[in-house]
């Protein structure tokens, strides 16, 4: 009997090894399916992919500064009159080249699995003259030496003009300092897996740049975001901007779009003289200042998550700070707080709100309209300008009168206009306020 029993498990056994080897050599005889998988060195491709992106896993600046530039030199490879490809006295490379030199660009999984060649390449398209990236969304698929990204974003002309939304797979090899770019089709929240690369050879064109993590290069890339959707898509824009900012400053999306139509030179000019970064609890704030003390203000809580203000007075009453030290202030200091506010409205081209604190008589017997008073300003008050203060005087309860002098910010206009505002202080930080009209 025992050796019935034995006999029985070695058979058992035998059984086992038999079906173990059989399934072993079903899945040697099987071709790789390249459609998805991880590239070896070795250029073999095995079924490894990770199927979804971890949330958790934050990316970090130097990975963001790092992808903005290889999705950029893959835009500029793009154009087909990109200057890299012509010589000096005019003569270029042929098409051929041209496409040889972006696939240069693209990772070798994508180049095989969608047989990309100079006559056949897929749904890539070159264009004529330079695109820009807009970054909107990234999320990391893939860790290691080599780490795979999933990239949202737009792309527009080198004149502001929008193009087409994009989604891009991105990879960064860390050891070789070398990128990939792959394009996709589908969009962005449906994509939920990559191949996953072990290295990403050199070539002549896939070098990653060595990029430097400051608050002055974090703030003007906020800068330059915030002005190529504003003027490409100031939809996109206004989206971005705190909620109760957006309905305070602008009301509307279309009032915002107006304001983009009106100040769309001042918006390409703008240019930052002075930057702070710092911690604000939970986010952390990003704030740009221009020659004309504009302040341009970034709440981050995460990567590509934030929010815009164009000022740093339309929510000034949200500050306990400046709250606590207005109150306690005598109405001399709140008179001339408040003037300072009018002068960065003007100096913001923010008319809507210059207006909104007229007196009310005053708007009725000068200013009938908001359109009657950015007329008015625009002829009289072209310029930018800093405030000097003359004398102060009380005009009965609550009713104060200054004399201010305001001048170019930039020092090239040598004029001076010499000016008179009437201010009644209200309660918390409201007041109503009247100027000398001018005439010419």
């Amino acid at each position: 009997m025992k050796n019935i029993k034995r006999l029985i498990i070695i058979i058992a056994l035998i059984i086992i090894i038999i079906i173990t080897i059989l399934i072993i050599l079903s899945n040697a005889n099987k071709e790789p399916d390249y459609g998805k998988g991880e590239v070896a060195k070795d250029g073999k491709v095995t079924d490894e992919v990770e199927d979804v992106a971890d949330p958790d896993v934050e990316i970090q600046k130097v990975e963001y500064f790092l992808i903005n530039n290889a999705v950029n030199a893959y835009f500029q490879r793009l154009d087909i009159e990109n200057s890299s490809y012509y010589n000096q006295d005019g003569s270029g490379i042929s098409d051929n080249e041209k496409k040889e030199i972006l696939m240069d660009l693209l990772s070798e999984s994508y180049v095989k699995n969608q047989n990309i060649s100079t006559t056949n390449f897929g749904s890539i398209k070159m264009v004529k003259g330079q695109m820009f990236f807009v970054p909107l969304e990234m999320k990391k698929f893939h860790d290691g030496n080599v780490k795979t990204y999933l990239v949202k974003g737009i792309s527009e002309t080198i004149n502001y003009k929008y193009v087409y939304d994009i989604c891009l797979i991105v990879n960064l090899d860390f050891i070789n300092r070398t990128f990939s770019i792959e394009p996709v089709d589908s969009e962005y929240e449906k994509i939920t897996g990559a191949v996953k690369l072990q290295e990403i050879k050199k070539n002549e064109y896939n070098r990653t740049t060595n990029v430097s993590i400051t608050e002055e290069n974090i703030t003007k890339d906020y800068i330059n975001i915030y002005k190529r959707l504003a003027l490409a898509r100031p939809d996109m824009a206004y989206e971005k901007m705190d909620k109760e900012y957006r309905e305070k400053r602008f009301g509307t999306l279309d009032e915002f779009k107006k304001y983009v139509n009106d100040n769309q030179k001042d918006i390409i000019q703008i240019n930052m003289t002075k930057y702070l970064g710092q911690e604000k609890g939970e986010y952390v704030q990003y704030v740009g200042k221009d020659k004309y003390n504009n302040f341009y203000i970034f709440n981050e809580n995460a990567l590509l998550d934030y929010t815009i203000e164009l000022d740093d007075y339309t929510l000034d009453y949200k500050n306990k700070d400046f709250l606590k030290a207005y109150k306690g202030s005598d109405a001399q200091y709140k008179m001339a707080y408040n003037i300072e506010k009018w002068i960065k409205m003007i100096n913001n081209r923010d008319y809507k709100s210059a207006y909104a604190v007229l007196d009310d008589g005053f708007k009725e017997q000068n200013f009938k309209t908001e359109e009657d008073f950015i007329k008015h300003m625009k002829e009289f008050y072209p310029l930018r300008y800093k405030v000097e203060y003359g004398e102060t005087s009380e005009e009965g309860k609550g009713i104060y009168k200054q004399i201010i002098y305001l001048s170019d910010i930039t020092g090239e206009n040598k004029d001076k206009i010499n000016e008179q505002i009437i201010m009644k202080l209200e309660g918390n930080t409201n007041f109503k306020m009247s100027f000398k009209i001018r005439h010419k």
